[in-house]
């Protein structure tokens, strides 16, 4: 804890899921709402089919586990990712979720 006349860096999760009764599917996570490109909502709907936890409950009501998961990533356990843009680039890799708040 800081208590000098620095600043001190912290993520508002409060900000990052504005409306905890959403489930992820209906965009739960403000910061990976897809505006331009579905890259991190595909990434989150394999990673969480993988990691068992459902898409379509209430943030809310997930188990802090899950939650954690969502939030701040996967503790280095990987998954395959799939995903294919707009132009016809393909990436098919084994990496670890790094959660919204480490993305």
């Amino acid at each position: 804890e800081c208590d000098g006349l620095g600043i001190k860096l912290e993520v508002d999760t409060d900000l990052v899921v504005p409306d905890a009764s959403k489930t992820l599917h209906e965009g739960a996570l403000a910061p990976w709402n897809p505006i331009s490109s579905n890259y991190y909502p595909n990434m989150l709907e394999q990673a969480m089919k993988v990691f068992g936890v459902a898409m379509d409950k209430p943030f809310e009501d997930l188990s802090e586990e899950d939650k954690n998961l969502i939030l701040y990533g996967s503790d280095g356990k990987e998954f395959h990712f799939h995903y294919e843009n707009e132009f016809g680039g393909v990436r098919d890799i084994d990496i670890p979720f790094e959660g919204v708040i480490n993305n």
